[in-house]
């Protein structure tokens, strides 16, 4: 051949050969990595201390409920599970925090209110409460500072930590500190308040609906000095009445009954105010019970149909006393209407358009009147949507830089929300019955070995729900495919060009084969290796009730040995390596050595059976 040629062509090989090297290089993913040797992304600390920051926040602005809302997200935070106990406690330990200064935040607001109506002695039982709590919240502080120290290992600054929950201790010294001044404002009135006495009559006890009643009563000192000039709030049921003490400490008032209850609780209350806080004691007088008839009218409600979808119809079926006025309140409808003369109300109801699928209550009340009360009853009303029939038909493989096409076909008119990865989303619209095509291309640069498409199809008609589309499709690059072609293609290039002269004739003996020796029956082969399958087979039993690992039939033997790393005590580890190395000596060793080889395994495996046979609490290797 022409030397100028030959060299020409080593040259042009030789570029080939670099740029194969080049792209069989590019980082993929590789395909057996032991987990365990692969590090775990942390969580960001920064966008974590933003988290705690924010719940801190919350907490300071005695926004509870919000706080333990985004305490959920941190719970959801990835963190590596060997590492997952750290952040797990440190949120346990502040949901609890959240929890004692809710409770604490809320009895001194109760305690306030006692304080105003002159109930100390129940406002002094509630601040030791309080304070129990606080104590009980500093303890679980200081086990929350403690926990924070580990946050070091998810490489969060323990000073910007630290900062977030001083914040939360300020909050715990500003609500005990609440607590121990309305401790010392309950004393003091303690000291002076004067108790009072209230006492009330009711008469008649038993009336019909619209019938007045007289209450009567008087308010005196704990000495039976009257009390002149004093606010009494007389409660007749959910309704409050005031009134003033004459010079005699006497009150009355005439009322109504409005609420149609079949029993009403009356009694009045004695609530200080101005000056008085400071000089008398709350009082309540004792309770009476007034009795009140009116007539329950009958009521009877239906659909049509309770099962219906956005934009249809259904009817609303009442029955009760002619000339009676009903209420109807639901999502879809608020109205009124008067039962006609036949006893029978239809009322017509359309779904909405944009009504989401669910379970709708539709409520049916009639409107009292004098003697007749109210009643009321409920239905259930179900939205629901019809599944479109779509069709979707795409390529059975992905070559980048090649035009490609995908199939849809509804049975309805909607738009269809095309992604394709990463790379292009796209809407089309879709006419009922007709099949509408989709081409797309996916570039060179796309390094991935599958192409994710997501297909969102949303019907026009409101009574049809949308339908997601997932398909995966296996994706090769073109110009990685040609590189590794023309890599091969090299090689035998190559070969070809430095093979001139006839290689000389081998006299070497033929290569060896992994398993048997050339000319010798595989029969004799698995006489020589049947002394250590026994052994070997009881020693992978019992490394699997000891570790819980088996040989797996699609596992090497290096992966078997991967499997156990951590699993078993190291000097055992160490042995069964040793072993592995020899088994795969005698595999792909020479025929000569296989004799001594088998025997030295078959001494490893009798010392391994009986350290594991001890390390099980058996007997010994027998």
């Amino acid at each position: 051949m022409n030397k100028k040629l030959k060299t020409s062509m080593i040259i042009a090989v030789v570029l080939a050969i670099i740029t194969g090297i080049i792209y069989a290089f590019t980082p993929t993913p590789p395909r057996h990595v032991d987990p365990k040797l692969v590090a775990e992304e942390a969580p960001s600390p920064i966008e974590l201390l933003q988290l705690y920051s924010n719940i801190a926040e919350l907490i300071i602005e005695f926004n509870f409920t919000k706080a333990k809302e985004n305490l959920l997200k941190a719970y959801e935070v990835y963190v590596p599970p060997n590492l997952r106990y750290i952040i797990t406690r440190f949120n346990d330990l502040l949901n609890q925090v959240i929890d004692l200064l809710n409770e604490t935040k809320k009895i001194a607001d109760t305690v306030e209110a006692f304080i105003r109506i002159a109930e100390y002695d129940e406002a002094l039982k509630l601040v030791g409460k309080g304070l129990d709590r606080i104590v009980r919240a500093r303890i679980i502080y200081d086990e929350l500072m403690e926990a924070a120290r580990m946050f070091s290992k998810l490489r969060i600054p323990l000073t910007e930590l630290n900062k977030i929950l001083n914040s939360i201790k300020e909050l715990i010294d500003g609500l005990e500190e609440k607590l121990r001044n309305l401790e010392e404002v309950v004393k003091k009135y303690m000291i002076k308040v004067i108790d009072t006495k209230l006492y009330i009559s009711v008469e008649p006890h038993n009336i019909t609906m619209g019938q007045p009643i007289k209450i009567e009563g008087l308010l005196e000192t704990e000495h039976e000095i009257p009390l002149q000039n004093k606010t009494i709030i007389i409660h007749v049921g959910s309704a409050t009445i005031k009134t003033e003490t004459n010079i005699h400490g006497l009150f009355k008032i005439n009322c109504t009954v409005k609420s149609y209850s079949k029993k009403i609780k009356v009694y009045a209350e004695y609530i200080p105010s101005g000056e008085d806080v400071e000089k008398y004691g709350h009082s309540r007088s004792n309770i009476e019970f007034i009795y009140v008839y009116f007539i329950t009218p009958k009521l009877n409600a239906w659909l049509s149909t309770n099962k219906v979808r956005p934009s249809e119809n259904t009817t609303l079926y009442i029955e009760s006393l002619p000339r009676l006025e009903v209420a109807v309140d639901s999502p879809f409808i608020k109205t009124k209407g008067l039962i006609p003369s036949t006893g029978k109300l239809s009322i017509p109801i359309k779904i909405p358009e944009n009504t989401a699928k669910g379970l709708y209550q539709l409520i049916v009340k009639t409107i009292p009147k004098g003697i007749i009360g109210p009643n009321s009853t409920k239905l259930k009303i179900e939205v629901y949507k019809s599944k479109p029939n779509v069709e979707l038909t795409t390529p059975s493989v992905v070559f980048t830089g090649i035009l490609h096409k995908l199939t849809i076909k509804s049975n309805i008119t909607a738009t269809a929300k095309i992604s394709i990865g990463e790379l292009e989303s796209s809407s089309i619209d879709i006419s009922g019955n007709k099949t509408i095509e989709y081409t797309f291309i996916v570039p060179h640069s796309y390094l991935g070995t599958s192409l994710n498409l997501l297909i969102e199809v949303k019907p026009k008609d409101p009574r049809y729900d949308n339908v997601i589309l997932v398909a995966s499709i296996p994706t090769y690059n073109t110009i990685m495919v040609i590189t590794s072609i023309t890599f091969i293609t090299s090689i035998l290039i190559v070969y070809i060009l430095l093979r001139e002269e006839p290689l000389p004739k081998i006299t070497a003996k033929p290569p060896l084969q992994p398993e048997i020796e050339v000319g010798k029956p595989i029969e004799e082969v698995e006489d020589e290796l049947s002394p250590i399958r026994g052994l070997f087979h009881k020693l992978v039993l019992m490394i699997r009730v000891i570790t819980g690992i088996y040989l797996e039939k699609h596992y090497t033997l290096r992966e078997y040995l991967a499997k156990l790393h951590g699993k078993l005590p190291q000097r055992i580890h160490n042995l069964i390596k040793d072993l592995i190395l020899c088994l795969e000596a005698i595999i792909y060793g020479r025929v000569e050595t296989r004799g001594l080889l088998i025997e030295k395994v078959k001494a490893m495996l009798k010392e391994i059976l009986a350290i594991t046979y001890r390390l099980k609490g058996g007997e010994g290797g027998k």
